[in-house]
């Protein structure tokens, strides 16, 4: 099955190499040694000089390390909200007694800075301002990189989950002022679940030590982790659990790839390919949910008549081998969403999934064009050949 889904994607075959290796002890100098190597690898792809970890399980539990550590009972944390994932972040606050207090847009628009700033200029008291990147539900990039000075000048930390953006679309943690950012191995990295890089800044930290409460986790407590960096950090063992060595080990080889290739080109290679698939889309007949300027590059959603969505992904499945995703919350049965992360972010991947979806649209539409939608798709992959 081609993974054309919104995570996991396709993984390189270089990493999947790493699977068949003997599994290694998670303590030792030998590990050591590997999992600071991977800690320098991601935290190049964050563009940080602040400390990273790398949390056993998945992206959610990430999440849930984000707020446990940061939001005490009581705290006013302001969210970003703009589609099913910013719902979830929501009531991860609400798990740990933040008051949530939404900022919101319609799914398919952006939150802007300017309602981030006036929110925290209406309300006083702002513990943090938690935001998603890159909104897969809907295929919106929320503009991340300019919220952070907005929220300094106020004092609130800022909180960024980067799952479906880490190592396709640019993150500049310092630059940008976040104070902790979640990425994700098996979206853009091309790794496999299971092994989350996060990036922690001072002010997280100092956070932590003044807190007035207890926090209501030991494995997901940062002070614990601190405890064993400083403690069994010589050992290497810095961190509070046993971990999936071998899960680990493909994180540090998809992010050295993600490094050969060079951020640049590859967060060009992802921006141009989900062009080619929209504009493939669009010719035929499947209109993009959200307008170009604030579209995902990790995530394509294009509208689908409401009886059609789970008859084109069967289609795509039994016939062609290919699996894309539906619509989530409010979109379910309207858009198709259709990923370009880490290896499918190239025309061996878009133009079989554009043909695919031709031949199933042109049995109910004979009119189009044959060959249309792969033209234009293939003349945009040219011109950034060029």
């Amino acid at each position: 099955m081609t993974l054309m889904i919104p995570g996991p994607s396709e993984v390189d075959p270089r990493v999947l190499t790493v699977l068949s290796e003997p599994v290694l002890p998670h303590y030792g100098t030998h590990w050591g040694r590997i999992y600071a190597d991977t800690l320098e690898l991601v935290k190049r792809i964050f563009r940080t000089a602040e400390q990273a970890i790398v949390l056993s399980g998945p992206g959610n539990m990430a999440l849930e390390l984000m707020a446990a550590n940061v939001v005490e009972r009581g705290d006013k944390i302001i969210n970003v909200r703009n589609g099913w994932f910013g719902d979830v972040m929501g009531e991860i606050i609400e798990t740990y007694g933040g008051r949530v207090i939404d900022v919101k847009a319609e799914p398919g628009q952006i939150v802007t800075t300017d309602q981030v700033g006036e929110a925290l200029d209406s309300e006083n008291d702002i513990k943090a301002v938690f935001a998603i990147q890159n909104e897969t539900s809907t295929g919106v990039e929320n503009p991340v990189w300019e919220m952070g000075k907005t929220v300094r000048k106020h004092g609130a930390l800022f909180c960024v989950d980067s799952i479906s953006a880490f190592g396709g679309v640019d993150v500049r943690m310092d630059e940008w002022q976040i104070d902790m950012c979640v990425g994700y191995p098996s979206k853009c990295l091309g790794g496999v679940n299971g092994a989350v890089p996060i990036a922690i800044g001072k002010r997280v930290w100092e956070s932590v030590e003044t807190r007035k409460s207890p926090i209501l986790s030991r494995a997901m407590s940062l002070k614990v982790w601190k405890k064993f960096m400083t403690e069994w950090g010589p050992i290497g063992h810095p961190f509070p659990t046993s971990m999936p060595t071998t899960t680990i080990r493909v994180l540090q080889e998809a992010a050295k790839l993600a490094l050969e290739e060079g951020l640049e080109q590859r967060h060009l290679r992802h921006e141009v390919a989900s062009h080619a698939l929209r504009e493939g889309c669009r010719v035929l007949g499947f209109e993009p949910y959200v307008r170009r300027e604030i579209r995902s590059k990790t995530v394509t959603a294009v509208r689908v008549p409401s009886d059609q969505e789970a008859k084109i992904r069967e289609g795509l499945e039994r016939r062609f081998n290919i699996m894309v995703g539906g619509g989530m919350g409010e979109l379910r049965g309207k858009v198709l969403r259709i990923a370009t992360m880490g290896v499918t972010a190239s025309p061996f991947y878009v133009l079989p999934t554009l043909k695919a979806l031709e031949v199933l649209t042109r049995e109910s539409r004979p009119e189009l064009k044959k060959g249309a939608a792969i033209t234009e798709a293939s003349s945009i992959f040219e011109e950034w050949r060029r």
